[in-house]
């Protein structure tokens, strides 16, 4: 099953897997993002019309990991999620 587009979740390796953007808080290119703008907007910040941040959660940990590095991803491609 593809995910959906905006889905976050926990990634052991230390970079993205193809369809994926670590959730570092980085500006991205509206025009090259489109999707995944549709989707979160600006809710972790933005500089309309050229770009949008992802969400930061590069410095989260998993409960009871201590100083072990999680990193989480987003998706990119996949399903858009429909509204209810």
């Amino acid at each position: 099953m593809d995910p959906f587009i905006g889905d976050i979740k926990l990634f052991a390796g230390n970079y993205a897997p193809e369809g994926w953007l670590l959730c570092n808080g980085a500006a991205m290119p509206l025009t090259q993002y489109e999707a995944l703008y549709a989707v979160i907007g600006n809710t972790y910040g933005a500089n309309i019309p050229e770009s949008f941040n992802l969400p930061k959660l590069d410095g989260a940990a998993v409960d009871g990991q201590g100083d072990v590095k999680i990193n989480y991803i987003i998706a990119i491609t996949g399903e858009f999620p429909q509204k209810p």
